[in-house]
């Protein structure tokens, strides 16, 4: 709900370059056998990867020209 609200407050102020951090999680579990691929479809596979997932979906219907990475987890 953060995210989206937002992403509709820039969006509404005529914002237009917005970037969202979100997490590998939102595509996979915590770990994947293949190579993730920003053409993967997203299987989150906890309630954190859900959450980010829904606030990735949210600020796009809001920006759909927003930037949104993904960065995998580092030990």
């Amino acid at each position: 709900a953060a995210s989206a609200s937002l992403a509709r407050a820039a969006r509404l102020r005529g914002i237009h370059r917005f970037v969202l951090i979100s997490s590998s999680r939102a595509v996979s579990g915590p770990w994947s056998a293949r190579p993730l691929a920003e053409t993967a479809t997203p299987a989150p596979t906890s309630a954190y990867g859900r959450s980010k997932l829904a606030a990735e979906r949210a600020v796009r219907k809001e920006l759909p020209e927003a930037i949104i990475l993904r960065p995998p987890v580092l030990h």
